[in-house]
């Protein structure tokens, strides 16, 4: 999934055994070229909805342009 600004990618990976991998990169524009790569593993397929909700919540919170 990429943003429609496209400063911000994630990859989201589920093995079969239920565990979750999330990796992606946030850049800040292009101003500077500045460029984070990040990974997180580790996560159960259960902690997803808890998740969800929280990146609900942060939508809410900053919502896009024109779309509210």
């Amino acid at each position: 999934m990429t943003s429609i600004e496209e400063w911000l990618e994630l990859t989201v990976t589920v093995a079969k055994s239920g565990r979750v991998e999330v990796a992606g990169e946030a850049i800040d524009g292009d101003a500077t070229g500045n460029k984070l790569s990040f990974r997180i593993g580790g996560l159960d397929q259960s902690e997803l909805p808890a998740i969800l909700d929280d990146l609900s919540s942060i939508e809410a919170k900053f919502p896009v342009l024109g779309k509210r």
